[in-house]
């Protein structure tokens, strides 16, 4: 093998075994991924893309937020990911927005380090909170 291609070789590797030792990291990922079977190596292939769209789709790294609650179970219960697990957890059906304004609505729960579900619930919350103070008898 060429030389070029063991440059950096012991870098890459101890950031793996960083990476492997994070218990949070690999809960995440086994809550996530460690369902996925694959018949051959084009169909492993897909696992690792499917973790990454799903990855450049959050502000920050999913298992880095709090968790949501303790539980027994062998669930995910990170806020970022799987809030909706949480009991008091409501869903809205639509908001309807154009292409620009959903693109300034990403960028924001991006600045503000959120999803987008919880960057919604909080602007819900500041609006409903100005709203019940300033009608309050």
């Amino acid at each position: 093998m060429p030389v070029r291609i063991f440059h950096g070789f012991a870098e890459r590797i101890e950031r793996v075994r960083r990476e492997i030792g994070d218990p949070a990291r690999r809960d995440w990922f086994r809550h996530h991924y460690g369902h996925a079977r694959h018949q051959n190596k084009s169909e492993m292939a897909i696992h690792p893309r499917t973790c990454f769209e799903e990855l450049r789709g959050y502000p920050h790294l999913p298992w880095i937020t709090p968790a949501t609650r303790v539980t027994t179970r062998d669930v995910c219960t990170r806020r970022m990911c799987c809030g909706w697990r949480l009991p008091e957890a409501r869903e809205l059906e639509a908001v309807i927005l154009t292409d620009e304004q959903y693109a300034a609505f990403k960028k924001a729960a991006y600045d503000e380090g959120m999803s987008q579900e919880d960057f919604a619930a909080k602007l819900i919350m500041l609006h409903t909170n100005g709203f019940a103070r300033s009608h309050a008898p």
